[in-house]
């Protein structure tokens, strides 16, 4: 990078930057630099690899003689941000790359199997071009729901760093399926409210299993506490607001979540959402009877 003295070096260029700091000296009086934050030097590492086997060369029967960086955490971030550089020619990299970690098979019982598989999801949030990213984030999902608690901790954590996405796409398929139990609804929506802030399909998701009747109490509670925690701004409330308002009979669970919406929002457009759907009704009604004296 040249040096400190010369106004032209790129060692002068990133420390005016701010890029690098000048930490002490070595045992042979020469300055020692670092970059001041981390994220610097991993962006900087992950541009000079060009090849994926860097991170991940796997020896089945002899570990000892391969390459394991993906299971050290100081290597992530790197990682992330190597799925995440834009060029071309490192598209089939990638692919194989994310390939290796979702078919590593450790022979420990998978236990390194899990992680590497954590990993990659967490990858194709970078790399969206990944051809079986659903099928990853389908599998995340249903660790979060029946695995191990070590897994199901891990696999609840990998859903927040994953594609935000297809992640709620597929736990709102869960909420919504006919064949799944109380206690699978509930988890799918205590995960909705981890990573479906503001996003509208996963409120509406919420909204519609408040309202339904098929579901226990318990299951209930856990969609307004998750509704509670997702919907991020007046719109979100008004829509809310507006549709639970027509129900005939709000539970307790449902006025909740109604009470936290006027908590947040001015009363005049509370009151507008509230009576929406009476005007409507009444708009309605008043239409038929317009066509109806018509016909006559």
């Amino acid at each position: 990078m040249g040096d400190a003295d010369d106004e032209n070096s790129l060692l002068k260029l990133a420390l005016n930057r701010g890029w690098l700091n000048c930490v002490g000296i070595d045992t042979n009086r020469k300055p020692v630099y670092a970059f001041f934050h981390a994220s610097f030097q991993e962006y900087f590492a992950a541009k000079a690899i060009d090849d994926w086997h860097f991170f991940l060369n796997h020896v089945p029967k002899n570990p000892s003689q391969g390459i394991y960086r993906i299971f050290e955490p100081q290597w992530k971030q790197t990682i992330l941000l190597w799925l995440g550089r834009e060029e071309e020619n490192l598209k089939q990299q990638k692919q194989e790359f994310i390939d290796a970690l979702v078919n590593l098979k450790d022979g420990c019982k998978k236990v390194y199997e899990y992680r590497a598989y954590f990993l990659a999801a967490a990858g194709i949030a970078e790399f969206r071009d990944y051809l079986r990213a659903q099928e990853i984030v389908t599998q995340i999902v249903k660790w979060t729901i029946d695995s191990p608690s070590s897994i199901k901790e891990e696999a609840r954590s990998t859903l927040q760093q994953t594609d935000r996405t297809k992640a709620i796409a597929a736990l709102v398929q869960l909420l919504q399926s006919t064949t799944r139990d109380d206690s699978t609804r509930r988890q799918a929506a205590s995960s909705l409210g981890e990573i479906g802030t503001g996003n509208e399909i996963a409120i509406a998701a919420l909204v519609q299993l408040l309202q339904s009747t098929t579901g226990d109490e318990e299951t209930r509670w856990q969609a307004a506490s998750s509704l509670g925690e997702i919907i991020q701004n007046d719109q979100h409330r008004f829509e809310v607001v507006k549709t639970l308002s027509s129900y005939l009979q709000l539970d307790d669970n449902c006025y909740n979540v109604i009470w936290k919406c006027a908590q947040n929002m001015p009363y005049p457009e509370f009151y507008q959402a509230w009576h929406q759907h009476n005007v409507a009704t009444r708009t309605m009604r008043s239409l038929k009877k317009i066509l109806f004296t018509r016909i006559i």
